[in-house]
């Protein structure tokens, strides 16, 4: 369970297939959080250098919300600011 993303295998299958042409997957994360389990490797290993991993240092889960940490909101920014404007 610790490395289920949670996705039906349709839906694996064209996030890989978009990752493949060049969209690639942004996940953030505070170091420390036991509740993402291995979802990140797992992430690693389908998506290869498309898989873009944000670990932050400190406690909490919610990275953009109620544990908000400054990084996660500029990491975010940055990616979609890159793939919506180019």
């Amino acid at each position: 369970r610790a490395a289920d993303l949670g996705l039906a295998p349709a839906d694996v299958r064209r996030v890989v297939e978009r990752v493949a042409a060049g969209c690639p997957v942004l996940g953030v994360r505070y170091r420390s959080d036991w509740s993402t389990g291995t979802r990140f490797e797992t992430l690693r290993r389908l998506l290869g250098d498309g898989f873009i991993a944000v670990k932050l240092e400190g406690r909490g889960h919610a990275t953009l919300t109620a544990e908000r940490h400054p990084a996660a909101v500029t990491a975010v920014r940055d990616f979609l600011t890159a793939r919506l404007l180019g």
